[in-house]
């Protein structure tokens, strides 16, 4: 014999299924809200004011033929290969500010030093995982800056 489904056998079903969705989403709410605090710009406005003027610096830097490769050795110690029109760049001030992707870890200054053949090396060392960088370039009246992202 069979047993007879009931009101109660449909309140059991209802109350686990709405429990495990409920479940889910506060388990995948709570895990976002712990990996990214929402935060890109300080303040949207502002940077939207100096949109244009950030793109006419970028495509003037590529025309001039600046480049920047940034590499990280496996104990976080940050190269940078710099060079504009093909020649390599020596003498250069150069400082990397390092973000997390989702902010996870506090932001990174690095000061990089001048290696020679246009290679710069920093002192200071990254954390392991992915990082944004953000390359600020002073060399004499020119400067440059870079994004890119290294894998430590």
């Amino acid at each position: 014999m069979t047993a007879r489904f009931t009101g109660w056998h449909m309140l059991a079903i209802m109350i686990g299924f709405f429990g495990v969705v409920i479940g889910v989403n506060a388990v995948m709410a709570t895990d976002a809200i712990r990996t990214f605090g929402g935060l890109v710009v300080e303040n949207s406005y502002v940077a939207t004011t100096h949109y244009n003027r950030w793109l006419a610096e970028g495509r003037q830097q590529e025309r001039e033929g600046w480049q920047a490769t940034p590499t990280a050795d496996g104990s976080g110690a940050v190269s940078l290969r710099l060079s504009r029109a093909g020649q390599a760049i020596d003498g250069a001030t150069v400082s990397i500010i390092a973000n997390h992707p989702v902010g996870l870890v506090a932001q990174r200054s690095l000061r990089l030093r001048a290696m020679g053949g246009g290679v710069y090396r920093s002192d200071g060392r990254l954390p392991h995982g992915r990082w944004l960088v953000r390359i600020e370039v002073n060399a004499g009246a020119q400067r440059a800056a870079f994004d890119d992202e290294i894998r430590v």
